[in-house]
């Protein structure tokens, strides 16, 4: 009885350690594969993704060097992401991050993408990020949960010359 105690209040800590690592692995993967693909486009547009994006749609240029098998145009809530205001912050809340196009990779992970500028695709100082051109939010286990930033959902700026994650 003492065994199933203690393993009653042990096992669910353990597994919810062994899922975090799992989302955190699962980001690194993501992230190492969108910073070779951003390092690969900014070798082929000059060095620089300043103004690149006008009139560029992200998942088009990204789906060039990655996987996907899917693209949503905006809005993209319920196709390539979760329905609007359905993901959670890490206090329970309801995230409404607004979004725009977006593509699901062939391993499932959900990606979707918010240009800062769309009219002339300028790289600008936002958030306190020099050389800002988009946001990038990735749910690296697809539809199923938690759905919480910081646990399976996740995010990095994509700037004129490398990608920084989100802080």
């Amino acid at each position: 009885a003492v065994v199933g105690v203690v393993a009653a209040l042990t096992v669910p800590g353990l597994v919810q350690k062994l899922q975090e690592k799992q989302f955190k692995a699962a980001f690194k993967k993501v992230y190492s594969e969108f910073a070779q693909a951003t390092r690969m486009m900014i070798a082929d547009n000059g060095g620089s993704l300043d103004g690149f994006f006008r009139g560029n749609e992200l998942k088009t240029e990204y789906c060039k060097y990655l996987k996907c098998i899917k693209k949503c145009n905006h809005p993209c809530y319920g196709t390539c992401w979760h329905e609007y205001g359905t993901a959670k912050r890490l206090d329970g809340g309801a995230s409404t991050r607004s979004v725009q196009e977006g593509v699901i990779l062939s391993n499932g992970t959900l990606v979707v993408f918010y240009i800062l500028d769309w009219n002339t695709g300028a790289c600008t100082t936002t958030f306190g990020v020099e050389k800002n051109c988009a946001i990038v939010f990735v749910d690296v286990n697809g539809w199923k949960g938690p759905n919480v930033w910081g646990k399976d959902l996740f995010s990095f700026y994509i700037q004129s010359d490398n990608i920084t994650p989100l802080r």
